[in-house]
């Protein structure tokens, strides 16, 4: 299995697990283009639609795409000009113009992201706000599509500590945050932190360590990069990702594998990666740097903490509650083993909190902030790739902030952030938000998207806060 870039992209616009689904999802690409028609150069485009966008390759496919939409329907001819064949083999031309056809016109609003191939904007159709992701391969050919709901615009950061503190404490009941210069020894030195030290659920933030364990793994030769895993029935997982809806022997690498799980926090992944090196070596990576670790053992996979959650709740996680470690350790290789993932159907009604504060993963921000040092010490081009790949929509300025990794996660009742960046003088700062909140429901999404933008909101404040 071959992922490109945009395989990356498509699905890591929701900043969240939580977050809403596409609304048009395609992965195209372009045998030719015409760019002499893009409106880009000329500066046609900038004085219809109000805004300029680079002249770069990405940058022109991207204002034909804006100036063909009300247009629709393209004809075959014209899109086989600008998609790849192989794609477009996968995904008709009708669907295609019904989707163009439901939007009728896009108006570009801001550049959130763009390089060279790769460009996110925030678009408008109507009355929705849309996030339209594109790329280009190395032919300058349209590689990948997607239009996502935007979600409610982000509020102003704060501007000082103690707005800081009083938006926090509203944003949640129960919260925790550090924020961290990294010293010199690779000790997290707190800047400002509320309850730093607190133990609070972290979500997929825990996928750190697994990276982690799979970074040792590769430092001490017992697998590479390069080394290919298949997909398994036995343990594909739930969304967030992908790989739960390749075909079982579908071949991935493990490089591949820990881009999907920290981009896109693709749970089937990350549970491969765990079966690969092991629990007990995620367990490890967790104690290294955790001052909590007893609290993650056994460990649980994605897929085990779906079962517990979704099968006759809450009688089976109430059974699993009640056993001490031992008898976990034995209950998830036994009964748990044995029970069979249901359909993603049966998870429409978890829209409020399942035993968040017993079958989760748990940490501190303090261990937040561990994990992010220890990860930076290896040293690993692969880990700087796979944490660099999704932002979760923070849109930092890079001239300010070259390095930007990012892990969040979140179920309901729980959303988690966690920051690593660095400056261009070389000073690194980890953040880590968490809250909990026992009476969250999750049945308006609009909620949790609110929730999610004040989250980054904060978060990029905290940061500039303490780096000025």
């Amino acid at each position: 299995m071959r992922l490109t870039s945009m395989s990356l992209r498509s699905a890591a616009v929701p900043a969240i697990a939580l977050s809403t689904a596409a609304v048009l999802g395609l992965s195209l690409g372009a045998c030719g283009t015409n760019d002499s028609t893009d409106g880009v150069a000329d500066g046609s485009f900038a004085e219809e639609f109000g805004i300029d966008l680079p002249d770069t390759p990405v940058g022109r496919q991207m204002a034909w795409f804006i100036s063909a939409v009300p247009q629709a329907p393209l004809s075959e001819e014209l899109l086989s000009s600008r998609f790849t064949e192989e794609f477009l083999s996968q995904v008709p031309v009708d669907d295609i113009n019904n989707s163009l056809l439901d939007f009728g016109r896009l108006n570009p609003v801001s550049i959130e992201r763009a390089d060279e191939f790769e460009m996110m904007l925030i678009v408008t159709a109507g009355e929705e706000r849309l996030n339209l992701a594109m790329s280009v391969d190395e032919n300058n050919d349209i590689s990948g599509l997607t239009l996502t709901p935007a979600g409610p615009e982000r509020p102003d950061s704060p501007e000082s500590w103690d707005e800081f503190d009083d938006r926090l404490d509203a944003l949640a009941p129960d919260s925790t945050f550090v924020v961290a210069s990294v010293d010199g020894d690779g000790m997290c030195v707190p800047v400002r932190e509320k309850r730093g030290d607190d133990v609070m659920p972290i979500a997929s933030v825990f996928k750190l360590y697994v990276l982690d364990a799979v970074a040792g793994a590769v430092e001490r030769g017992d697998i590479e990069w390069e080394t290919t895993m298949a997909v398994t029935d036995e343990l594909k997982s739930w969304p967030t990702g992908i790989l739960q809806d390749e075909q079982a022997g579908t071949e991935v690498s493990v490089g591949e594998s820990v881009e999907l799980m920290m981009a896109l926090s693709d749970n089937t992944a990350t549970d491969m990666l765990i079966d690969l090196v092991g629990a007990e070596a995620v367990e490890d990576s967790i104690a290294a740097s955790s001052r909590n670790a007893e609290r993650n053992q056994p460990l649980l996979t994605t897929r085990d903490m779906f079962i517990l959650k979704a099968v006759d709740y809450p009688s089976l996680a109430d059974e699993f509650v009640g056993l001490d470690a031992d008898q976990r350790r034995d209950f998830l290789a036994t009964t748990l083993s044995e029970t069979q993932l249901p359909p993603l159907s049966e998870a429409q009604d978890w829209t409020t909190p399942r035993h968040i504060d017993s079958i989760e993963w748990f940490g501190s921000a303090e261990d937040v902030c561990a994990a992010y040092v220890g990860l930076s010490q290896r040293d690993s081009e692969m880990v700087d790739r796979a944490l660099s790949q999704n932002d979760g929509g923070i849109g930092l300025d890079r001239e300010e902030f070259p390095t930007v990794w990012f892990k969040g996660g979140s179920e309901p009742g729980i959303l988690a952030l966690s920051y690593l960046v660095e400056t261009p003088e070389g000073d690194r700062f980890v953040i880590s938000i968490n809250t909990r909140d026992e009476r969250a429901d999750i049945t308006d999404s609009r909620v949790t998207t609110t929730d999610v933008q004040e989250a980054l909101s904060l978060a990029e404040g905290a940061l500039r806060l303490a780096t000025s």
